[in-house]
């Protein structure tokens, strides 16, 4: 996935890195969807791509979301996020909000 942003959430390299290959997974579910997701939780843009995210059938099952019934219990992919992402992130309330609304 080759998306420029402009990285308003301030996220050093290795997690903007991190997150924007975990966010790729969403485009098994639709092309466009892990672009789009990348861009509004790093710069805010493209806030209609909750709608999107919503509207899919499959985004937790790609994303590996502990909420999946297929993976409920912890999946590796979850676990490595945690650490590679968000692991002692500090970060602004923004950022964090946004990433709530794609998890």
């Amino acid at each position: 996935m080759d998306v420029k942003v402009k990285n308003r959430a301030g996220l050093p390299a290795d997690r903007l890195e991190a997150l924007k290959a975990d966010l790729s997974l969403l485009e098994n579910a639709r092309t466009g969807l892990g672009e789009r997701a990348f861009r509004y939780a790093v710069d805010g843009d493209e806030p209609s791509v909750i709608a999107d995210l919503a509207a899919t059938t499959d985004a937790h099952d790609v994303l590996h979301l502990t909420c999946s019934i297929k993976t409920y219990n912890t999946h590796k992919a979850a676990e490595l996020r945690s650490k590679k992402i968000f692991a002692g992130l500090v970060a602004d309330s923004d950022f964090l909000l946004r990433m709530a609304d794609i998890y």
